[in-house]
């Protein structure tokens, strides 16, 4: 059923939120995201382990060519990046990045890699439980996952508690950087489907 969501994706919403595959439309929502130094510390600390999309982003073009570089991923199956709609007002408020990791490794082997990045001003438990919820709810599903792992650094104090009350659970895992960089990564949070 994963390779489904590469064709069509259904609809994906709950009262708060709706998920839909990313549009050139979004560029001008989404600099906001992306060019607001708040947003980039937990972005930069929390995302940045997995995507080098949307960093270095300054205007309207840039957002453009970033968003190119993701739908053509998605064309690729590499992974789905969604555009997040607050429902009160139909405003993009950030991006989720989504796939299904095929390693076998101290996480469940078909996890679900979650990446979100959104405005500063959701960053707190109520928008994040949502939107967890409806992740959880629904594309776990679609992918037929048997979890999830995302990545929150003690710099996202908020985002942490809602994965808390979300059933996340802080791993003991790292791995190094696999792009040349010297580096190892911690701060995984997973979430197993029982």
């Amino acid at each position: 059923m994963d390779d489904d969501i590469y064709e069509f994706i259904p609809k994906i919403e709950n009262e708060i939120f709706e998920l839909r595959l990313i549009k050139q439309e979004d560029a001008d929502n989404l600099i906001l995201v992306y060019n607001d130094p708040k947003n980039q510390e937990i972005l930069n600390d929390c995302s940045g382990f997995n995507c080098d999309f949307g960093y270095e982003i300054k205007t309207s073009d840039d957002m453009r060519k970033c968003i190119k570089a993701w739908l053509d991923a998605y064309k690729l199956h590499t992974f789905v990046r969604l555009s997040i709609i607050d429902k009160s007002d139909q405003n993009i408020i950030g991006t989720i990045e989504v796939f299904k990791k095929s390693s076998t490794d101290e996480f469940c082997p078909s996890a679900l890699v979650l990446r979100i990045d959104m405005l500063y001003k959701y960053e707190n438990e109520m928008y994040i439980k949502s939107l967890l919820s409806l992740i959880i709810d629904k594309i776990v599903t679609i992918f037929s996952a048997t979890g999830i792992v995302t990545r929150a650094t003690p710099i996202a104090e908020k985002r942490i508690m809602a994965l808390k009350e979300n059933g996340f659970s802080l791993s003991n895992y790292s791995f190094k950087d696999q792009h040349g960089r010297n580096e190892t990564y911690a701060d995984f949070w997973v979430f197993n489907i029982d």
